[in-house]
């Protein structure tokens, strides 16, 4: 009983000394990491958590567990990286380390981000922000780093740029490692923003603070970044090259497997740009073999882009590589939140592009297929794509699918009738300086268009942004192929409400509208629906916006006459301006609009907005087909007042006449074109487009005026009266 105690007495006082010396393991063991010594810092953080976890110290065992990750995570060794993350972040909540369990979650995050696993990612960065909370704000201000590295990743620039700049002013708060990472993350946005010049300002502050820190992994990457500057902005190849060689060396020497991989696509890609499609060929060769070990999806469709590439450039067959880079890419599309989807094609188009140059030859069901998996993907992604003798089985007498492709240079064009489908290469044609002056007819071949009643347009590049008009010929479109209804539900077998917004007078410095309620008028006597009218006055926008919202999921027509203000930049704050409020896309989107048979947006530009390839216009438009809606007309850009109303009344009285929205609106366009007054002119009548179910027929009658009414009414009288007097004996 006396040893026991004598050595426990011992033991307590030999603590101290002992926590010192495992301290010093993990501080040298840190120390090594940050400077790129990976297996070395590795061995000491594996002796220090050994230490630790024999006396219970849990919260260091995290620490020392943590390191060990770091330095397998740096060698581009995820899956034994996680092991130990997911080990440190349950030795964390046993310590009771909240902090320590913050940045445990934002590790796990980074590796499922470089893995391509971005759905994965984005939840463990949710869990770390919301285990942060106010708590711990530099922790959280670590994951807000995180997370926008990933929004960066999956093409939404804009929304990243906005959480670092909200930042910013807080980053000073940061350990300096993360000072150095948010300014070289927020110099990749500037150069792919626009701005390489701030990029590489950025870009040399955050190499001067990793230098500081003896941060390796952060030199290695600036390197990188200021090289892809130079290749890319300013195509200064010789300088690129020498900067991608330095930070290589120095990948190597650290033995950073991660790093290596991404400058040896880079190295390719200059050699290739410098016409040395050998060497290109034998780093992309280099690269893909790395990408595979290292199960690394996003480096490993790059290098097969670029073996396809050299062998396209050398008569090769370069399908095989580019059909294996563009399964990679649907493979990481499918793990991206829905919500995140928009922008992930945009830089990934090209691939699909040089994929698909290549089929226009080969079998036709295949060149369908490609081109529908190329386009408008977040809004068809809940349909799978159709076999083209579906498509064609959908398709009526009559009825002609043009399904365009515009790459760079090179147009063509698919087109596809109930019993005959072909192919036509067209000229290239440079986009219209006026929209009005497109001219469609050249893009659809007269033989083609024989017979033809109603065309259904998929447009592509900006093919999107001009009116398809062809003389006596309905036209739609449609963002992809595969939206095509299979069964057109006529208004006619409903009764639900019709509802007419005006919004006459505005704030912000827009102008009145003056004959906006003229034209809810007009489209209300025009067609004969159980309307109700909304009046958005300067102090009554808000009631007139939460009316709307509460009413739209119900209704079978929805007419709105008032302004838009379109955002490019953040298409979900696009909006529709109710006097002294707004109605925003992000607010009707996050609706069930699929009973909605159309929506008419008599506002200026509201089929315009940011054009995003694989997806198409993000516009106010396409934010109610995504919603459900059945069609949409809007706008290509802004119309008179006056032009706007007659416009209108025109389709609503042709709809009521039993005409289809499509050839409805033909018929508007062409009883204005034959006005032969001002109103003639296309830049009056051609910037209404039916986006969505040309087909649907909204039944209605003509509602008779007051005057005529009383005309009607004074001629029954007198008649009654003539027939009296003549019954008089």
């Amino acid at each position: 009983m006396v040893l026991r105690t004598g050595r426990l007495w011992l033991l307590l006082m030999l603590l101290p000394t002992l926590g010192r010396a495992q301290s010093s393991l993990l501080d040298r063991a840190s120390a090594a990491v940050r400077t790129g010594h990976y297996r070395d810092g590795y061995a000491l953080a594996e002796q220090a958590a050994a230490e630790f976890e024999r006396v219970s110290d849990w919260r260091q065992a995290s620490k020392a567990r943590n390191m060990m990750g770091n330095a397998l995570f740096y060698e581009a060794r995820y899956g034994e990286a996680r092991r130990w993350y997911e080990l440190s972040l349950k030795l964390a909540r046993q310590a009771g380390d909240q902090e320590a369990v913050v940045l445990r979650w934002n590790n796990l995050g980074n590796v499922a981000m470089f893995l391509g696993q971005y759905g994965e990612a984005d939840r463990a960065y949710q869990e770390a922000q919301r285990t942060a909370g106010t708590a711990w704000p530099e922790a959280a201000m670590t994951t807000t780093v995180n997370h926008a590295t990933l929004l960066q990743r999956l093409g939404k620039d804009r929304e990243a740029l906005d959480l670092y700049l909200k930042l910013r002013p807080q980053a000073v708060r940061l350990p300096l490692i993360s000072q150095g990472q948010l300014a070289a993350n927020l110099g990749a946005l500037y150069r792919r923003l626009g701005d390489p010049y701030r990029a590489r300002e950025l870009y040399h502050a955050a190499l001067a603070q990793f230098h500081q820190a003896k941060f390796s992994d952060g030199i290695i990457g600036t390197l990188k970044n200021i090289g892809i500057a130079e290749a890319v902005e300013f195509q200064d190849y010789p300088q690129a090259r020498q900067l991608f060689q330095q930070a290589l060396r120095q990948a190597q020497q650290s033995e950073n497997g991660r790093e290596q991989l991404v400058i040896t696509l880079y190295l390719a890609e200059v050699a290739f740009r410098q016409d040395d499609a050998r060497e290109a060929e034998q780093l992309w060769k280099t690269a893909l073999d790395l990408s595979v070990s290292q199960k690394a999806p996003e480096q490993q469709w790059r290098a097969l882009y670029g073996l396809g590439r050299v062998a396209a450039q050398q008569g090769g067959d370069s399908q095989r590589y580019l059909r294996e880079a563009v399964q990679v890419i649907e493979q990481l599309r499918a793990d991206v939140a829905s919500g995140s989807r928009t922008e992930f094609l945009a830089d990934k188009r090209e691939v699909y592009d040089s994929y698909i140059a290549g089929l226009w030859k080969g079998p036709r069901e295949e060149l369908f297929a490609w081109l529908e998996r190329s386009r408008a993907r977040t809004q068809a992604e809940r349909q799978a794509v159709p076999h083209l003798a579906e498509l064609q089985a959908r398709l009526r007498d009559g009825e002609l699918m043009a399904i365009y492709w515009v790459s760079g240079a090179r147009m063509a064009l698919l087109w596809v009738k109930r019993d005959a489908a072909g192919e036509v290469e067209l000229p290239h044609t440079p986009r219209p300086r006026d929209p009005w002056l497109f001219d469609a007819e050249a893009f659809l071949p007269a033989e083609v268009r024989r017979g033809v009643r109603h065309v259904m347009v998929v447009p592509d590049g900006w093919l999107a942004t001009v009116p398809f008009v062809f003389s006596g010929v309905a036209v739609s479109t449609l963002p992809a192929a595969r939206l095509l209804r299979e069964v057109t539900v006529n208004a006619q077998d409903s009764h639900r409400p019709a509802l007419a917004l005006a919004a006459a007078q505005n704030q912000d410095g827009l102008p009145p509208l003056p004959e906006a309620m003229a034209e809810v008028r007009a489209v209300e006597d025009s067609l004969s629906l159980p309307w109700r009218t909304l009046a958005a006055g300067t102090a009554s926008g808000e009631l007139a916006k939460l009316a709307l919202l509460r009413e739209l999921p119900g209704l079978q027509v929805l007419h709105v006459a008032a302004h838009a203000v379109v955002d490019s930049e953040r298409p979900n704050r696009s909006r529709i301006v109710l006097a002294d409020s707004t109605l925003s896309a992000g607010e009707f989107e996050k609706l069930d609009l699929s009973g909605l048979d159309l929506v008419t947006l008599s506002a200026c530009q509201t089929a315009q907005g940011r054009l995003i390839a694989g997806e198409g216009v993000q516009s106010l438009s396409a934010a109610f087909l995504r919603a459900g809606a059945h069609s949409v007309v809007a706008s290509l850009w802004p119309v008179s007042d006056g032009a706007a109303r007659e416009f209108m009344r025109q389709f609503y009285a042709a709809m009521a006449q039993g005409h289809g929205k499509a050839e409805a609106l033909r018929i508007a366009q062409q009883r204005l074109r034959d006005s032969k007054g001002a109103l003639a002119k296309p830049e009056h009548w051609a910037a209404f487009v039916l986006y969505g179910d040309g087909r649907g027929v909204i039944t209605g009658s003509p509602r008779l005026s007051p005057m005529l009414l009383m005309a009607a009414g004074g001629a029954l009288l007198l008649l009654a009266a003539l027939w009296w007097l003549k019954a008089r004996p």
